[in-house]
């Protein structure tokens, strides 16, 4: 064997005692992830999931957004009317996702109140055991 050849095999032999590679490990922790995610879903109610998948769709769309806004606002030939409508698409994305979450708590609070569930709310009662005297 050559020099190279050699060094190309000891390079070689390095990685494998080594065990996995970075791009491995790093596949690795994306896939637990997942698997975590999908477990964690599982736990959850589906509105609980409605929920979760509207926050995590807007800030997905809110990103993309940006993303695009960045864009048109870095171009020489900036297209005011798109820049203005894409501005107007982001500060919407919050209230439209406000939104739908408020009907699935509707819909939650609905259901509770129709399986004759009360949540109960704090409360302190106040015992005055002697009024104090107005004395001038």
């Amino acid at each position: 064997k050559t020099e190279k050849e050699q060094l190309e095999a000891n390079v070689e032999k390095g990685r494998q005692e080594k065990g996995a590679s970075r791009e491995d490990a790093e596949r690795a922790a994306k896939k637990l992830a997942d698997i975590e995610k999908k477990l964690t879903r599982e736990q959850r109610t589906e509105l609980e999931n409605e929920i979760s998948d509207i926050r995590e769709l807007r800030d997905e769309y809110k990103q993309l957004i940006q993303t695009v806004l960045s864009f048109e606002k870095s171009k020489k030939q900036k297209d005011l009317e798109k820049i203005a409508d894409l501005e107007g698409r982001l500060a919407e994305a919050d209230a439209v996702a406000e939104r739908r979450i408020a009907a699935a708590n509707e819909r939650i609070y609905n259901a509770l109140n129709e399986a004759g569930i009360e949540i109960p709310f704090p409360q302190r009662d106040l015992n005055i055991r002697q009024m104090p005297t107005m004395d001038k």
